[in-house]
C-alpha cells in the first residue's frame, strides 16, 4: 500500500512537470493515505457504512482526523489534567499561606520596633530609619520592574 501510494506522487509529480517528489506534509499524507485506504476498501455502502478498515472508519467519519485517540491516551490525558489542576491549587494555596506568614511576621517585626525603638539612643533610631526607608526604596524598585 505504501509502494503505490508513493508511487502514485511519483506519477502527480512527473504529471506537473517537476522532477523531485516534493514531501508531503504529514496530515496531507494522512488524509491521502486514509483516502486510499477507503477505495480499496470499496467506499462506502448504501447504508453509509465502510467495511474491511477497521478502526480507520471511526476517524473517517468524523472527517479525515490525522490522529486517533484512543480512550485509553484520553483517560490518561484527563489524569494528567485532573494532576495539575491539584498542582496548581496546591501552589495558590501555599502561596497564600506564605504571604500570610510573611505579614504575620511583619506585624511581629514592626511590634518589636516599637517596643525596642524608644529605649535606644536618637542615634540608633536614625539608623534605624534610613535603614528602613532604604528597604521601602529598593521594594519599590522591585515593584515597578
Amino acid at each position: 500500500m505504501i509502494h503505490w501510494l508513493s508511487k502514485l506522487r511519483f506519477e502527480a509529480a512527473s504529471c506537473a512537470g517537476e522532477e523531485e517528489i516534493s514531501p508531503l506534509k504529514p496530515i496531507k499524507e494522512e488524509k491521502l493515505r486514509n483516502k486510499s485506504w477507503f477505495v480499496a476498501a470499496g467506499g462506502r455502502n448504501p447504508k453509509g457504512r465502510v467495511y474491511g478498515v477497521g478502526k480507520l472508519t471511526e476517524d473517517y467519519m468524523r472527517g479525515d482526523r490525522l490522529t486517533q485517540q484512543t480512550s485509553s491516551s484520553i483517560v490518561a490525558d484527563s489524569q494528567k489534567i485532573m494532576q495539575l489542576e491539584e498542582e496548581v491549587r496546591q501552589s495558590r494555596e501555599e502561596v497564600r499561606q506564605s504571604r500570610e506568614e510573611n505579614q504575620r511576621l511583619q506585624r511581629k517585626l514592626q511590634s518589636l520596633v516599637n517596643v525596642v525603638l524608644p529605649l535606644l539612643p536618637l542615634v540608633a533610631e536614625t539608623i534605624l530609619q534610613d535603614t528602613d526607608e532604604q528597604q521601602n526604596d529598593d521594594q519599590n524598585q522591585h515593584t515597578q520592574r
